[in-house]
């Protein structure tokens, strides 16, 4: 192994829990991914998508993935990324199944790629990301639009429900009403009518 591949896999294998990619490294591209492919291969790393990798910690079946959260993260960021469809309704405890794979809303257009999740676009919804909803506050608006296909509790349970999580603190009254602005209407009139009474 030649000092440049020694150097890269010495980095690599001191890291643990770590996404890696060859911009990471100040040498030529196509010379480090030669290298992480020959990591990939001998089980010490494990590919994402293109140009993009994972040391995790070593297990009986191999390389722990990340998270799909973990990866959201370092792919589009965190602003404005939360639970969707019957996976949004399960976060928020107004469903007790577990979909077989996360779905996630993004505020801009759906990379390509992304393994072990269904992730939905609201890039025209921008003001979740300008009003740094939090992931639970997402799963809200995800829910509120898709409300009687992904609930299993009735409308009056429901809202009791989500009413706890406002006077928890966990759902934010003043974030919610900012980040959304640019959702569809059927939202806006289900936040309100929810937010009734809320200051």
């Amino acid at each position: 192994m030649n000092t440049l591949a020694t150097s890269i896999v010495e980095q690599i294998l001191n890291s643990q829990n770590q996404f890696w990619e060859p911009a990471d490294f100040d040498k030529s591209p196509s010379r480090v991914l030669h290298v992480l492919g020959e990591m990939v291969a001998a089980g010490e790393l494990r590919r994402i998508r293109r140009g993009l990798y994972w040391r995790g910690s070593a297990t009986p079946l191999g390389m722990s993935p990340p998270s799909a959260e973990a990866i959201l993260a370092k792919v589009v960021g965190k602003d404005g990324v939360g639970p969707s469809g019957l996976y949004a309704a399960y976060v928020l405890r107004l469903s007790t199944q577990v979909p077989r794979l996360p779905e996630y809303a993004v505020p801009v257009r759906v990379p390509e790629n992304l393994p072990g999740m269904i992730v939905r676009s609201r890039a025209a919804r921008w003001k979740r990301r300008d009003a740094k909803l939090r992931p639970i506050e997402i799963a809200l608006l995800e829910v509120l639009e898709s409300w009687s296909s992904v609930i299993e509790v009735s409308d009056d349970q429901a809202m009791k429900t989500l009413r706890h999580l406002l006077a928890d603190g966990e759902l934010r009254s003043t974030a919610l009403k900012a980040g959304a602005g640019t959702e569809p209407i059927q939202i806006k009139r289900r936040l309100e009518e929810l937010l009734v009474g809320v200051t």
